[in-house]
């Protein structure tokens, strides 16, 4: 269905990004042009990314949106919790220019005029939703108490929540860090370590694996005690480990979804 379709590409944004909240908007139609969990700000053509006004709240959960038109009176906006600084044309901007064009594409495969209004996630009390931002304020909390660059969950080897936007240079380490976690881990059960998840510290990152998929990463540009680190990183963990269990959808065993048998 074409809803689905739009749902995996705002999805999917929201995923490449770290936005709050992703949605197809109808400027003309104030009711249908908010994003959950933004405040209220007009759109307007050319509209880059700027300070959103509203109630404490609000602004807690995204304080920076981005709009590009995607035809049809509609737009694609993207709300964040921090500015993208130093601004790179490689980052935000082009990827909503992508997701832009998916969007145009997809419309004229569905053969419809102009996008329905639709949001990711679709409340801005979704149950997902409170548990990403409860990982990305604990994120936060260790960043500013380790003087890290950066801290990112990644959950099967898909970037889940980071507490700061991601720079190119850190998402493209994170795919070989993650692997390279997954293959301490396999060494350590073939040595019968009593751990079953693989921890890797280099000279600018800490990357420590946890719960099923799990993984934590954190960047420095500075040297940093491996010890402090694996001590904090351990506890932050083990309150993500029962965040990142309420994210998976249960899983069903072919004898509860088959046909009964006559």
């Amino acid at each position: 269905m074409l809803k689905d379709e739009l749902r995996q590409l705002l999805r999917e944004l929201a995923q490449a990004t770290g936005a709050v909240s992703v949605a197809i908007a109808h400027p003309d139609h104030p009711e249908l042009s908010e994003l959950p969990g933004l405040a209220s700000v007009p759109w307007r053509p050319g509209r880059h990314e700027a300070e959103l006004d509203g109630p404490a709240e609000l602004r807690s959960s995204a304080t920076h949106s981005m709009s590009v038109p995607v035809g049809g009176g509609a737009v694609l906006r993207a709300g964040f919790m921090h500015a993208e600084e130093p601004p790179d044309p490689n980052g935000r901007a082009a990827a909503l220019e992508r997701a832009a064009r998916a969007l145009r594409a997809c419309a004229r495969r569905w053969d419809v005029g102009t996008l329905p209004p639709l949001a990711f996630p679709e409340t801005s009390r979704s149950p997902r939703g409170l548990i990403l931002s409860r990982v990305r304020s604990y994120l936060t909390a260790l960043v500013g108490s380790l003087g890290m660059d950066n801290a990112v969950v990644t959950l099967r080897a898909r970037v889940l929540a980071s507490a700061r936007p991601l720079g190119e240079m850190h998402r493209a380490q994170i795919p070989f860090t993650v692997r390279r976690v997954a293959a301490e881990a396999d060494r350590r059960r073939g040595a019968g370590s009593s751990s079953s998840h693989g921890e890797l510290a280099g000279e600018d990152f800490y990357a420590l694996g946890f719960w099923y998929g799990g993984c934590l990463v954190g960047f420095f540009s500075r040297p940093y005690s491996a010890d402090f680190v694996r001590h904090r990183a351990r506890l932050v963990t083990r309150e993500l480990s029962h965040l990142l269990s309420l994210l998976d959808e249960p899983t069903h065993d072919p004898a509860q979804t088959a046909p009964r048998p006559d």
